[in-house]
């Protein structure tokens, strides 16, 4: 028997009852995410700048490269020694960079010869990297081959290419892994800039998670701000509202047609956000019992996977539907996976498929954050974009305030009648 939402949710109410994140500003302006889990000796360190893409302006790919050589040496240390010292702390260090953020992640253990001078070399790596020319160079190398990849792959070609073509004329359209004619000309002394601009105490979140009492997360958090120069927030990014649809098809060698369909979504404190989530696990979010799946794989077979989703950002981030389907059924796939799409636009969602859609969420959320690694990715997510502390502790009764009536009305005013359409493959 199917347990009711009302079941689940005091279910899950039961586990992240006592899930309490707390927050400050140290004496350099910087954000501070906490939460305390005692249970293994281990803490997590998450210092995320706002430093993706968006700020590469017209030197794509600087972002990135400013990120990933922050591992390639430090203060006097080259990348040899660095990384010889860290592996000595028994650390794990690691770094990312998207479009709105880059940043640092540190996993380590809390005794304090391990600890001290793991976190030593992370406050080093992100407050005085070296960018070598001889590192650079090596880093340059290593992204132009990413490229190449990525240039071969029909699946990567067209999830960049709904971007670009969704945000033409914004730094969304900007592809994190920047461009070959740019990447090789990135110097130091411009790295050196990117650096000094942004990586900054005022443009930081820092989210701490593990064994450390508040008070060592304070003493830690401001010493990792008082290591940077204090600097400033940087800019909102503009907003978008040019938005035209297009189609476009992009010719590869591919007996396989990858089709990409979207258009404007919402952003992570849209109004809509929980009707719009909870619409689209209908829709395509929730694998093998969403409308997208029954219709174009089960009923038709036109597609192996079919999906859709938001990509929540700070201003309107994208909605995409997905899927691989053969050259010579790509004009039916793209029919039939519209038709789904704009009926579900026009009618909403059946009673059933709108109550599973709910249980679904509620139950399954508490395994988004079953373990460190995944805390810490959601409460520097939390710091990052401002949203209420509680995020975690209220979603399942976020979830389960939406009404049938949320989801269909948040659809028919929010998404497009009209969308864009990428198509990679051999042209038919």
């Amino acid at each position: 028997m199917r347990l009711a939402p009302f079941i689940l949710f005091s279910l899950y109410c039961c586990s992240v009852s006592s899930l309490e994140i707390k927050s400050w500003e140290t004496s350099q302006g910087s954000t501070v995410m906490y939460y305390n889990t005692p249970e293994i000796p281990m803490a997590d360190i998450r210092l995320v700048f706002s430093a993706g893409s968006t700020r590469d302006g017209k030197k794509h790919g600087l972002s990135r490269m400013a990120n990933k050589l922050l591992l390639e040496g430090s203060g006097d240390l080259n990348s040899k020694q660095f990384k010889d010292k860290l592996s000595e702390t028994g650390a794990q260090l690691y770094v990312g960079s998207m479009r709105e953020m880059a940043f640092i992640n540190m996993r380590t253990l809390t005794e304090s010869k391990y600890f001290e001078p793991a976190v030593d070399l992370l406050i080093s790596a992100v407050s005085s990297p070296v960018y070598s020319e001889s590192e650079v160079h090596k880093v340059i190398g290593d992204m132009l081959i990413d490229l190449s990849r990525k240039d071969e792959s029909p699946n990567q070609i067209a999830q960049e290419a709904i971007w670009s073509q969704i945000y033409k004329g914004h730094p969304y359209s900007n592809y994190p892994g920047g461009k070959k004619s740019s990447i090789s000309s990135i110097t130091s002394s411009q790295l050196l800039e990117f650096h000094r601009s942004y990586y900054v105490a005022k443009n930081v979140t820092i989210a701490i998670v593990g064994d450390l009492t508040e008070m060592q997360a304070e003493n830690l958090a401001e010493k990792i701000s008082s290591s940077l120069p204090q600097g400033k927030k940087a800019s909102k990014i503009p907003n978008f509202d040019s938005y035209t649809p297009s189609t476009v098809h992009i010719e590869a060698n591919s007996d396989q047609t990858h089709l990409r369909i979207g258009s404007l979504g919402i952003s992570r404190n849209d109004k809509d956000y929980f009707p719009m989530i909870v619409g689209n696990h209908i829709l395509g979010g929730s694998s093998l019992v969403s409308l997208l799946f029954e219709e174009i794989r089960n009923k038709r077979g036109l597609s192996y996977s079919v999906y859709s989703y938001f990509i929540p950002t700070e201003i309107v981030g994208p909605f995409v539907l997905g899927l691989q389907t053969s050259g010579r059924q790509q004009n039916i796939a793209l029919e039939e996976s519209m038709r789904v799409l704009r009926n579900f636009i026009e009618k909403g969602p059946s009673v059933e498929s709108f109550n599973l859609a709910k249980e679904n969420l509620i139950s399954g959320f508490i395994n988004q954050i079953d373990s460190n690694q995944k805390l810490i990715g959601y409460i520097s997510m939390i710091g990052f974009y401002q949203l209420p502390l509680n995020y975690l502790e209220t979603f399942s009764s976020k979830v389960n305030e939406v009404s049938i009536t949320d989801v269909s009305d948040a659809f028919q005013r929010r998404m497009k009648k009209d969308f864009t359409v990428i198509m990679v493959g051999r042209k038919r």
